[in-house]
């Protein structure tokens, strides 16, 4: 009798390649509020410069834990049946039978990606999730060998 383990393949994760440009800009930004906080003469809200300096310190750090978080959760996850894509809080699985194919893609659009060099996972009737694995071919290739059929190519967009 075969045994149907045999085709299972073990989950494999791969980690989101991280764009230094999209460190800049959220480092820059955080920062730069900061700082222009700090160098305001006086607030119009009627606080004191120290409270708002006191809030202002609290929102970066809101914002760069929140930064840090997304970093260490970002990761895809190939199961037997399923992709499941994490970033933050946010969850998505996609059932492997239903993609379709893979395109190479350097969209700007919001995605669970910290990085510009990006694929589109397309599923369904019209459904697609980018995402920015950091080694792309590596997944491309874990894909293969669960969705034997699927596509590979250059963005239609």
């Amino acid at each position: 009798m075969a045994d149907p383990t045999a085709s299972r393949h073990a989950p494999e994760v791969f980690r989101s390649g991280v764009d230094l440009r999209i460190v800049f800009v959220i480092l820059l930004g955080t920062v730069g509020a900061l700082a222009a906080v700090m160098a305001a003469p006086s607030t119009n809200a009627g606080l004191g410069k120290d409270a708002a300096i006191v809030i202002a310190a609290a929102v970066a750090a809101l914002v760069l834990g929140l930064f840090w978080w997304t970093y260490r959760s970002t990761a895809y996850t190939l199961h037997d049946d399923t992709l499941d894509v994490r970033c933050g809080g946010l969850h998505w699985r996609v059932a492997c039978r239903d993609i379709t194919r893979v395109e190479y893609t350097n969209s700007v659009r919001s995605a669970p990606a910290l990085s510009l060099r990006r694929l589109r996972v397309c599923y369904g009737e019209s459904g697609g999730l980018v995402i920015s694995p950091r080694d792309r071919e590596a997944f491309i290739e874990a894909l293969r060998r669960r969705v034997p059929g699927v596509g590979v190519g250059p963005s239609d967009s």
